[in-house]
This record gives structure tokens, C-alpha cells and sequence, in this order.
């Protein structure tokens, strides 16, 4: 078998846990459910509906699909403080990090695929 050129990780579930809401729904678990939680239950009704327009297809798109998350986020009025708070309590799975430093020991290139936050991939990079 030939050296290992390039390693894909996915970032939610695979680098960070999964973040699970408080109550258990019909939406998989995510950082953008938690941060709706986090907003109030109207945030959370929303966030749901969001959801499941996007798992009926009714959005023309990914893209289509995160513009109107964000509406809700502005909606109810997301700082960044609570933001990154709640994203900061988002650990990693256990192993990871030493499963990173083996990797950057063996000097192989990574490449981060995600649809989630900015803020954890920056986290990723700086810190494994």
C-alpha cells in the first residue's frame, strides 16, 4: 500500500461530538439546533420548520437553506457572545486530537469538509 497522500474529514460528529439538544426531536442533532435552543422555543419551532422544508426539499438548495437559518438567527437575535459560548461547549470526540497528532507527525496533508460553522473549523485548525 502507497503513502497516504490527503486525509477528508467531515467536522460535526467526526472532529467535534455531535451537539445534542436538551429534548430529543424529529431534527438530527446539530450545532445549528443547539444554537436555535439556546435563542428561546420560537427560535426552536423555526429552526425545526427550516429543517424539515430542507429534508422535504423545498428549498431550491444548501445555500437557499442557510439564508433563511440565518434569518431566524437574526430574528431572535443571535450575538456573537452567545455564539461562540455555545459552540465552545461543542468538545471534541475523543481521540481526535491524537489521532491529529499522529497525522501532523506523519506530515500528511488534511482537508476539512463541512456545511457547519466557520468558528469550529478555525478551532480544528488552530488546535489540531
Amino acid at each position: 500500500m502507497g503513502k497516504t497522500k490527503l486525509i477528508f474529514f467531515d467536522m460535526e460528529g467526526t472532529i467535534f461530538k455531535k451537539a445534542v439538544p436538551k429534548e430529543r426531536t424529529k431534527v438530527p442533532p446539530s450545532a445549528w439546533y443547539v444554537i436555535a435552543e439556546k435563542l428561546g422555543p420560537e427560535a426552536l419551532k423555526e429552526e425545526e420548520l427550516t429543517q424539515e422544508r430542507w429534508l422535504k426539499k423545498k428549498y431550491s438548495g444548501y445555500l437557499e437553506w442557510m439564508e433563511k437559518t440565518i434569518l431566524v438567527h437574526k430574528k431572535f437575535k443571535l450575538t456573537k457572545k452567545l455564539f461562540c459560548e455555545t459552540l465552545d461547549k461543542i468538545n471534541y470526540t475523543p481521540g481526535v486530537q491524537e489521532t491529529f497528532a499522529i497525522i501532523n507527525k506523519e506530515r500528511i496533508p488534511t482537508c476539512l469538509i463541512s456545511g457547519g460553522f466557520k468558528y469550529q473549523a478555525d478551532k480544528a485548525i488552530t488546535h489540531l
